[in-house]
């Protein structure tokens, strides 16, 4: 009984082996199969019965196989095609995803790269001074493109003196290096950019290259002039930018220039509320407010500071008898005459009607004197012209000085006021100064 219920048993496994395999892996398995069951019942079957359990074997095994090819419809070749083709399917979905993933990668650059425009041009939209948008521009530049250097060339055609200011941008140099021009050196260049509204690419053989390169090592500049009302305001151009960038620098460019643009009208409305229109020269508002700044710094560094108080002698009785037209003539070339003898460092302001302020930052009182005195002279030596009219007229000064007359703003001046009185009262045109 034990020996027919292995004999069962050896069958079914060999039944399912056969009708599972394929190809001559499989086949070998039978036959390693068949041999081992030999061996296991030769202990228990008579030769006649072990030749029968062989044959009953075969038969079994090339039936298994036999009916599992037909149910299963599949050959050794079938299978392999079909393999073929699920490994060309996992390639093709293998590529698709590589290219999803570049896509991913592409999409991902542009966000960053708007999110970085975006806050670019929210940070520089809040700027006013020139100099902090351009340090903010390269900044960006800097952290976001490749380059050899950026020059920023800015026209203020209301100044006669000065009329370009530049500022460049190195790559991985943080420091902004500025410097004012002339108009006339970027003539060549206002000429070639002249009507052009989009970049402008020089290659290094064409005729000019060398007047935007600058004796660089760079083999292609690119350049964009800005306009407003069909005057050319700016030119900004950068060295050996890749095409790819061109886009996004164009971008930041126009919004820079658009800030540059903005921040000299600000800049401008700034200084007219400082300025006096008839003299040029600050009001008392902007006076106090670097006067402060300075007694501040001669605290914390033990420097000095004086001011001058200086008023016209008898001007009501200049206006009296010339008219009020001769009379801001009058004051016009007082504070001339004052501005011609001071200092670059020192600032002149009108302080009132016929009254001017003077700041002498790091002067001793010798120093204070001969100033106050100069301009005395200055004022007193050579009439004033004014249309048909010739007028003498003569200064009152008085001095202070930090910190020996007072240590606060408010005291400097109420002394160098009450020291310019004493001259008025000593018989006028005197400078003084009180011990």
């Amino acid at each position: 009984m034990q020996s027919m219920i292995f004999l069962f048993s050896m069958y079914m496994l060999t039944a399912v082996l056969s009708f599972l395999s394929r190809g001559i892996s499989g086949y070998i398995l039978i036959f390693l199969l068949s041999l081992l069951s030999v061996v296991l019942t030769k202990s228990f079957l008579g030769p006649w019965y072990l030749s029968l359990y062989m044959i009953i074997t075969v038969i079994i095994t090339f039936a298994a196989i036999k009916i599992g090819k037909r149910l299963l419809g599949v050959s050794k070749e079938d299978t392999d095609g079909v393999i073929r083709k699920k490994k060309a399917v996992v390639s093709i979905l293998s590529n698709e995803n590589k290219v999803k993933n570049a896509k991913r990668h592409v999409l991902y650059e542009r966000s960053r790269n708007i999110g970085n425009l975006y806050e670019n041009i929210k940070n520089v939209s809040v700027l006013l001074r020139k100099r902090e948008i351009i340090s903010e521009f390269g900044k960006f530049l800097n952290n976001n493109f490749s380059f050899i250097f950026c020059k920023v060339v800015f026209f203020d055609f209301e100044n006669e003196d000065v009329n370009a200011y530049v500022y460049t941008i190195k790559k991985d140099d943080n420091a902004v290096f500025f410097e004012e021009k002339k108009m006339a050196v970027f003539s060549s260049m206002i000429e070639r950019l002249k009507h052009r509204k989009s970049f402008f690419t020089i290659g290094s053989s064409e005729p000019g290259f060398y007047d935007f390169a600058e004796g660089s090592n760079c083999s292609v500049i690119e350049a964009i002039p800005f306009y407003i009302e069909k005057k050319m305001t700016s030119i900004i151009y950068i060295a050996d930018l890749p095409q790819k960038q061109k886009d996004n620098f164009f971008i930041v460019a126009s919004q820079t220039a658009m800030s540059l643009n903005r921040s000299n009208l600000y800049e401008r409305v700034e200084h007219l509320s400082f300025v006096d229109s008839l003299t040029g020269i600050y009001l008392r508002r902007y006076f106090d407010q670097r006067a402060q700044e300075e007694v501040l710094r001669a605290q914390k560094h033990n420097l000095t500071v004086a001011i001058l108080m200086i008023d016209i002698d008898h001007f009501k009785q200049c206006n009296d008898t010339y008219g009020h037209m001769v009379g801001d003539i009058v004051l016009k070339e007082v504070a001339l005459r004052i501005q011609h003898n001071i200092r670059e460092i020192d600032l002149i302001s009108r302080y009132g009607g016929e009254e001017f302020t003077v700041l002498l930052p790091e002067v001793n009182k010798d120093l204070v004197f001969q100033i106050a005195e100069r301009i005395r002279n200055t004022v007193e030596e050579k009439e004033i012209v004014a249309y048909d009219e010739k007028v003498n007229i003569t200064v009152s000064i008085g001095a202070s000085l930090f910190p020996k007359d007072g240590k606060t703003l408010a005291t400097l001046i109420n002394k160098a006021d009450t020291a310019m009185y004493m001259s008025k009262n000593a018989g006028r045109n005197k400078v003084t100064m009180i011990d």
